[in-house]
């Protein structure tokens, strides 16, 4: 996955946001070096049928940005240690099959 601009991520994380209706408390944005394992093992994201996206930011330090903008605005998350690998923004949906 080719590395996005932070203001491209911001509107595609959004847009997904958006089109699914929920308010942004209902949503769940971190970052990651290894996404899949993230989303899938550790918060239980059911890989079919469930709303999430994730984007590859152009830095560690983008990523965090995005991160932090997104809880700004009220997305659920908590921000981790500073990985300097860390450059996926991922969100996700939380539901009873979610951790959180």
């Amino acid at each position: 996955m080719a590395a996005k601009d932070t203001k491209t991520i911001t509107a595609e994380i959004s847009a997904h946001i958006k089109k699914q209706g929920g308010q942004m408390g209902s949503w769940y944005v971190g970052t990651a070096s290894r996404v899949k394992p993230r989303l899938y093992g550790e918060h239980l994201v059911p890989k079919a049928k469930h709303w999430y996206i994730w984007r590859k930011a152009m830095s560690a330090d983008d990523a965090a940005a995005l991160e932090a903008a997104f809880h700004g605005l009220g997305c659920d998350g908590t921000e981790r240690e500073k990985d300097d690998n860390a450059r996926h923004v991922y969100a996700y949906l939380k539901t009873s099959a979610t951790k959180p």
